[in-house]
């Protein structure tokens, strides 16, 4: 399939235009919703167009759409959506992630449902065999991305020939069919969004069928389809065909809990980590978080929160979404961190802190993210813990503010943990440095004079889909 990979033909002149005019836009967000609108208005023409007038067209849509989707809304949510948008984890890191959560991790997950088998429920929503999906959708990326790496100064894409692909006609096509839809299907979708931030359809397929190539929309809407999106490709397919995502969203949960427990297992020793079995067993019937990491004098209590942002609260609702959010995510969690922190307090050394001694604790929340680190987003979790009577031991004066980390923050935190510097000094050092404000990713590779990295299991993981994705074709030298 020659040039199956290439943007959509209008979209190289209109960013170049963009680009080479007196107003500059580099904003990602504003590039998408110029393709929005390009895929919505812009006539049916290949060859005789006037990219001037069409740019220029393109321009007062964006400016008119913008500004009314602004003009009465709350900037501090739109603060919120911005972050959400543009948190990004690196494309490497999130291969890892995926390849170890997805492929190692989820088929040993055990579900309440016992009719439910996670394999089974992706396999049929994804149509091919995982591990070629994931590692499809890596090779399109990389061609993608390289491309625009390429050309981009020059204000145009070219058609990337990917070459041909070892697995049968029908695995390709199964591929291209959860990733790509033809135009008429876009226009369908998109009509009637009008909002700054609701990129939908785009996500939920970054490919254009275009004649016989396919067009790529956006290099990071690829990688997200093939990692962190395989979840909202999964609900997709349960909600069009009328099942209960109910029981979907509690298996994710359970998957994301074993992600991060497997990390904090491989990257701390066993004597100064107590897991959730050993919490339960010493108080049958008291509330119980997933790891305590002890440090002299200090508690690191974790708790994992599977809970994904919804696209109310990402694009379409009201802060009363995204506060219903977060509190599922956030004080859902609050509340075990607290009732553990209530009864550890009590007896430190039952978990085997020195006797006497007492024990200042630290609460932290993981969520895959992304997270808005943003004060508004902040403030509002804060109010709304603090004024929770459940999580009354959270007030103690004991007790460290809680923290809220993404997924990409958490790894990093993992990663350089094991390079000798203790976790809870990392998160002490970054909430003193008057720079808590940014995500601790960003603290860390900006700030942080010491070795950092990420956990050598997910820089093997990654690898590993990577070498499947060059396996997966035939190179020139082979004929």
């Amino acid at each position: 399939m020659a040039g199956w990979l290439c943007p959509h033909p209008w979209l190289p002149k209109i960013v170049g235009l963009i680009r080479a005019g007196e107003r500059v836009f580099t904003s990602p967000q504003v590039v998408l919703l110029l393709t929005r609108l390009v895929l919505e208005h812009a006539p049916d023409v290949e060859g005789d167009l006037n990219p001037r007038a069409a740019g220029a067209a393109l321009l007062a849509a964006a400016d008119a759409t913008t500004l009314a989707a602004f003009e009465d809304s709350d900037v501090s949510l739109d603060w919120a959506r911005n972050d959400l948008f543009y948190s990004r984890p690196d494309a490497k890191l999130l291969w890892g992630r995926s390849e170890r959560m997805w492929l190692e991790i989820a088929p040993r997950v055990r579900v309440a449902d016992a009719r439910v088998d996670v394999g089974e429920t992706i396999l049929d929503a994804v149509g091919v065999p995982l591990g070629t999906y994931m590692a499809l959708g890596a090779a399109a990326y990389l061609k993608c991305f390289r491309a625009a790496q390429d050309d981009w100064n020059e204000g145009y894409w070219t058609p990337d020939y990917i070459g041909e692909v070892r697995e049968p006609p029908e695995v390709v096509q199964g591929f291209v069919a959860s990733y790509a839809e033809t135009r008429d299907w876009f226009r369908r979708e998109i009509e009637g969004i009008t909002l700054p931030w609701d990129f939908t359809p785009l996500r939920r397929r970054p490919l254009l069928r275009h004649g016989s190539d396919v067009a790529a929309f956006s290099a990071y809407f690829l990688l997200e389809k093939g990692t962190d999106g395989i979840y909202y490709t999964v609900m997709d397919h349960l909600r069009d065909r009328g099942h209960d995502v109910l029981t979907w969203t509690r298996t994710f949960g359970r998957i994301w809990e074993a992600y991060v427990c497997t990390l904090l297992d491989e990257a701390l020793p066993g004597e100064r980590l107590i897991r959730e079995s050993d919490l339960k067993r010493l108080r049958p019937g008291a509330p119980a978080c997933e790891r305590v990491v002890l440090y002299p004098g200090r508690a690191l209590l974790v708790e994992a929160a599977g809970k994904r942002i919804t696209l109310p609260s990402a694009a379409t609702g009201k802060w009363e979404d995204m506060e219903r959010d977060f509190e599922l995510a956030v004080v859902d969690k609050a509340r075990q961190l607290s009732g553990t922190i209530e009864w550890l307090a009590e007896d430190p050394s039952a978990v085997g802190a020195e006797p006497g001694e007492p024990l200042r604790f630290l609460p932290l929340i993981v969520l895959p993210g992304p997270f808005p680190r943003v004060p508004p987003v902040e403030a509002r979790l804060r109010a709304a813990v603090g004024r929770d009577p459940r999580c009354r031991a959270m007030r103690r004066l004991s007790v460290d503010p809680f923290l809220v980390l993404d997924g990409k923050d958490f790894e990093m935190l993992v990663g350089t943990s094991m390079l000798g510097a203790s976790a809870i000094d990392l998160l002490d050092a970054w909430q003193s440095s008057g720079l808590a404000a940014m995500s601790f990713w960003n603290w860390i590779t900006s700030e942080w004079r010491r070795p950092r990295g990420w956990p050598a299991s997910l820089e093997r993981a990654s690898e590993r889909l990577l070498d499947r994705a060059t396996e997966l074709f035939v190179h020139d030298d082979e004929g």
